[in-house]
């Protein structure tokens, strides 16, 4: 309505499933709870961040254009790469998988979730510890 430039970051945490397999689901939820600190210090009052369930998360960046949202999941993925857990005597660490897509007004939750979808498994698929672009749908 107001054409306020918006993006959605897709993310998946690599390897996640091995963190709980090896080490146990309560190593993964201590990664999972600095994972969500990193989320929240790294996102806006105005921006929205959510579990959608297991390793995936969700952003809405309002008021960010496509470059701003890439430069957004950029560093969110160097704070990944740098957050390290201690389990016992391991040091435990992952990196994700970005998915980014540009909002337009006609855009459906559908639609983005599905691109954005897209571009995180195009991340995987080269091996995770990126960021993928898909421009603006309508």
């Amino acid at each position: 309505r107001y054409r306020i430039p918006a993006a959605v970051v897709y993310l998946d945490l690599d390897k996640f499933k091995a963190v709980n397999d090896s080490l146990g689901h309560q190593a993964g939820d201590r990664l999972l709870i600095g994972i969500a600190e990193i989320l929240k210090q790294n996102v806006r009052a105005t921006d929205v961040a959510a579990r959608l369930g297991g390793d995936e998360f969700a952003l809405i960046l309002t008021y960010t254009s496509l470059g701003e949202a890439k430069t957004v999941a950029e560093r969110l993925a160097q704070a990944f790469r740098e957050h390290h857990v201690s389990i016992g005597d391991q040091l435990v660490a992952t990196t994700g998988s970005f998915g980014v897509v540009g909002i337009d007004r006609k855009s459906s939750v559908s639609d983005l979730m599905v691109a954005a979808d897209l571009a995180m498994y195009a991340v995987k698929n080269r091996g995770g510890n990126g960021v993928s672009l898909v421009p603006l749908i309508a």
